[in-house]
């Protein structure tokens, strides 16, 4: 009867380590799952901000994206600013981009700045996201 006891203790034991290693193993599947979604959703908004570079980085009324009152007209759509996707000096928040499984714990955001290549403006965007990985 004692090795029948000992022999389910064992048993269970061995069932628990492969149980938990099978756990940790699925947890970190959703880390990982979790980072590529994320990453996709930076690059993906990086390619649709390229969509608003142009050659012309004038501020004039007839300046691409501008409306008929010189104001920039060009937004990116869940941009919570309203403002020029290019705009320099504001924190671009566009957390309403990102999809279901990361909303909610997620920010996204970007920030354009004017640098000086060969005499040239250029706009430099960098983007941010932040997020808390599911437990």
């Amino acid at each position: 009867m004692i090795e029948v006891v000992v022999s389910i203790l064992l048993i269970a034991i061995a069932a628990a380590g492969v149980f938990g290693a099978l756990f940790s193993a699925s947890l970190q599947a959703s880390v990982s799952t979790d980072q590529e979604l994320a990453s996709l959703q930076v690059q993906s908004l990086l390619d649709e901000l390229r969509n608003f570079v142009t050659e012309d980085t004038s501020d004039g009324p007839d300046a691409p994206g501008a409306a008929s009152g010189g104001t920039r007209s060009w937004r990116l759509p869940g941009d919570l600013c309203g403002c020029w996707a290019l705009q320099t000096g504001v924190e671009h928040d566009v957390t309403a981009r990102l999809p279901a499984p990361l909303a909610g714990r997620a920010t996204m955001n970007y920030r354009v700045e004017v640098l000086l290549f060969d005499g040239r403006e250029v706009r430099q965007v960098r983007a941010r996201l932040d997020w808390t990985p599911s437990s």
